[in-house]
């Protein structure tokens, strides 16, 4: 067997393993199947180093990226080190830290400078496989539980899993709460849509670009499966990006408009209507149940729902209060405007809320958000270029700037609600995006086969 198979093979369980870790640690109850991702990766490092390597291509425009990645580790390193030099957390709570936040920006190294084409390839086929089991459990679990009025073992068993996990934190018993909607296989409601979310926007990756009605129908049936699960930020966030990136309406900026986007709008309007009159016709008490909900979410996100009883605060202005707050809650920790608070259990605000990017802001610091934030759109906005410009058939770089550029865009989404960019299955996604953005971006390349 070539070195390459094995690689490939490794690929496919370690990338299946950072989906499907949580539910193993729920199973076997016990956080160690959290580590097994890296196990697989490690071995992938292995063999890279025994048996040779060559580099992809002469870096010519990556140095930006690596700065900004550089920071980011440093920060995270320098808060869970003298967090646990001071007591404020235990050196386990440290180590963790570090594995958690920085040991993934691995994958950014190895797909930036020795992974091959036939490595993000085998990555993208197998987020596909895996999202597919996020979403055929999540419908699944929403039926249950809004139809049928039914909460199955596994879900009482992950809320036994997070008590044991942290004892002192009241668990979200409303995954546990029949007649309401589903939490998915995952952590989080948020995490096991983003899973669907990414696994469409690996499948348009891998699909021809001519190829219309294909690319027409993945969309609609991801969209479907989304609205079906009642994850609300996920599924406006998956169409903004649908919209913007795959649709091309970033092209309205510049008053223009592709004709392929009046064919795929037409197909997704006609096949969308046609799933949801399938589904109308056989689960008319679930699409009645999706369509309440929906009309409540949607009432959230006006402010015509307060977000406590007796209380006039809504979601849009609870979300600007929390930018509003940085400066006063880092008055118990002053150095944190420019450094922020760190990624561990510590901070000035308790991390895990409904505010993802106020989150973000207290972890990184203000200089090295803005400066990520910018510097993220600017790659999105690059890498759309090059994605309209280049062949598909004979550049691949295409395809996977394509793939890089959604998931970049949707995690910026949804964070502006839950915090989806940083969770132990997501973070190494986010950093061979990165990768991808390093590889791809310069036009003078030479890649490794």
């Amino acid at each position: 067997m070539k070195i390459i198979s094995i690689k490939l093979f490794l690929w496919s369980i370690t990338i299946a393993l950072l989906m499907l870790s949580y539910p193993i640690q729920v199973i076997l109850f016990t956080p160690l199947p959290s580590v097994f991702p890296y196990i697989g990766f490690f071995f992938i490092i292995l063999l890279t180093w025994i048996y040779g390597y060559k580099k992809n291509y002469k870096l010519l425009n990556a140095k930006k990226i690596d700065f900004m990645i550089s920071v980011y580790v440093m920060l995270v390193v320098f808060h869970a080190t003298w967090q646990s030099l001071f007591g404020f957390i235990t050196i386990y709570a440290a180590l963790s830290s570090i594995f958690i936040y920085a040991v993934p920006v691995l994958f950014y190294v190895y797909f930036k400078t020795y992974g091959s084409e036939r490595e993000i390839q085998t990555v993208l086929i197998t987020i596909i496989i895996s999202g597919l089991i996020s979403a055929l459990y999540f419908v699944f679990d929403s039926y249950s539980m809004l139809v049928l009025g039914e909460v199955n073992d596994f879900s009482y068993r992950m809320i036994e899993y997070t008590i044991m996990r942290s004892p002192e934190v009241v668990p979200n018993l409303a995954r546990i709460s029949a007649s309401y909607r589903s939490h998915g296989l995952l952590e989080s409601h948020s995490i096991s849509a983003a899973w669907i979310s990414i696994s469409c926007f690996s499948t348009l990756a891998l699909l021809p670009r001519d190829e219309i009605f294909k690319r027409s129908l993945t969309v609609t049936i991801f969209g479907v499966i989304l609205c079906l699960t009642l994850t609300f930020t996920s599924i406006i966030s998956f169409f903004i990006v649908v919209v913007f990136i795959e649709l091309q309406g970033h092209l309205l900026i510049k008053a223009v408009i592709a004709k392929s986007s009046f064919k795929k709008v037409a197909i997704i309007s006609i096949t969308f209507f046609v799933f949801g009159f399938v589904l109308l016709l056989n689960m008319s008490e679930m699409i009645e149940i999706v369509k309440k909900l929906s009309i409540s979410q949607l009432g959230t996100l006006t402010g015509e729902n307060k977000l406590r009883f007796g209380s006039e605060e809504t979601f849009v202005g609870n979300f600007f209060t929390s930018f509003f707050n940085f400066p006063k809650n880092m008055l118990s920790f002053p150095p944190g405007v420019l450094i922020g608070d760190g990624f561990s259990s510590w901070g000035v605000i308790k991390k895990g809320g409904d505010y993802g990017h106020a989150e973000t802001l207290h972890q990184l610091g203000l200089p090295f958000y803005i400066a990520s934030i910018i510097g993220l759109i600017r790659l999105i906005r690059v890498s759309l270029f090059k994605t309209r410009i280049l062949n598909w058939e004979t550049n691949q770089g295409a395809r996977y700037l394509y793939f890089a550029g959604c998931i970049i865009s949707y995690l910026l989404i949804t964070t502006i609600h839950y915090t989806t960019w940083s969770v132990k299955s997501l973070l190494p996604i986010f950093f061979i995006s990165m990768a991808i953005f390093s590889r791809y971006l310069p036009f003078k390349q030479k890649l490794a086969k």
